[in-house]
């Protein structure tokens, strides 16, 4: 009796978005954050591959089994526009037609755009450049993930003849936290007597003898105030908050960020890419302690501690101040 042996075919997968995707698991939460340098990095595998039909097929397995994972509700709504997004990569390729490739890659063109949105914003800060094509009217457009935001930006010659940035287009509003992350430290928080309707607005982890020590700045109906939260296993407990510079350095960068990016929106996406690109160059460090005697909008020394940040937007400086006894927080800005 003869047996006819069938050939099995494997799809092929990806390795460049299928690594992407184990580094990001290694949290043991795939946030949206990750998500969205997952699929950036999958979109530009698309753009550079010489057949993006062929090349989707080999992404596509990876990107279902992200979708398959448990996910916050944004993180999955993220992944799912995917689909359109790679048909929207494919629908350009075809229609460049004879147009040369652009590669993102390309130190030229990396040159380019940090020369363009220096000369735009005065800095050109750190950024990834994950697509690039040909604009209209002699332009490129590009997508640049700048402090975890992707925005589309446009170059082009201004009346000088010098390239410049000439539109920007934010794709998504900039997080200042992880969603995840603050998600879940609201839902502990609000087991707490007074903070059953608590918003986080910044947060900062560390290690402790007692197991994960949080501190977390939180909108009360009281007003913004820091907590101490500490995860011992699966028991939270919540404390008044325990004044550490270190802790008190890192709430306040993201207190001065989102109000800074709160500011520019008023202004539009222009704005707020300066804000993302400053920020994308500001390192913990650069927030500095106030002297009373070096604060414009005052403090008292004996009782609070105030943080510094300049040059979040233009000449826009923001002051966190805390009070060490009771945690409440106050953000100004001064220009």
């Amino acid at each position: 009796m003869s047996r006819s042996v069938g050939t099995v075919s494997r799809t092929r997968v990806n390795t460049a978005v299928a690594a992407e995707f184990v580094v990001a698991l290694q949290n043991g939460i795939l946030s949206r954050r990750e998500a969205r340098r997952l699929v950036a990095l999958a979109l530009e595998q698309l753009r550079e591959a010489s057949a993006p039909e062929d090349e989707l097929s080999a992404i596509e397995p990876v990107i279902r089994a992200a979708r398959q994972l448990t996910l916050a509700r944004t993180t999955r709504e993220y992944l799912a526009r995917f689909e359109t997004r790679a048909a929207e990569v494919i629908r350009g390729a075809s229609e460049a037609g004879a147009a040369p490739p652009i590669s993102p890659d390309s130190p030229a063109l990396r040159e380019r755009v940090r020369a363009a949105l220096a000369h735009a914003l005065g800095n050109a800060g750190l950024f990834s450049v994950t697509g690039a094509r040909p604009g209209p009217d002699a332009t490129i457009e590009l997508d640049l993930l700048v402090h975890d935001a992707p925005a589309r930006v446009r170059l082009g010659s201004n009346a000088d003849g010098v390239e410049t940035v000439v539109g920007v287009e934010l794709l998504e509003p900039p997080e200042v936290l992880d969603p995840e992350i603050a998600q879940r430290l609201a839902e502990l928080l609000r087991g707490a007597p007074g903070l059953e309707d608590a918003v986080v607005h910044a947060y900062a982890g560390r290690p402790s003898h007692r197991g994960v020590e949080w501190s977390v700045a939180l909108g009360t109906a009281s007003g913004l105030q820091a907590r101490t939260l500490t995860l011992d296993g699966d028991e939270p407990t919540v404390d008044v908050f325990r004044y550490d510079p270190n802790a008190a350095r890192a709430l306040a960068s993201q207190l001065a960020l989102a109000l800074a990016l709160e500011m520019a929106d008023q202004a539009g996406p222009f704005a707020q890419l300066e804000v993302l690109v400053r920020a994308s160059m500001r390192t913990p460090d650069e927030l500095m302690p106030t002297a009373p005697e070096d604060s414009p909008v005052g403090f008292d020394e004996l009782e609070e501690a105030q943080w510094s940040a300049a040059g979040v937007w233009g000449d826009l400086a923001v002051y966190v101040t805390f009070h060490r006894a009771t945690g409440a927080i106050r953000v100004e800005d001064f220009n």
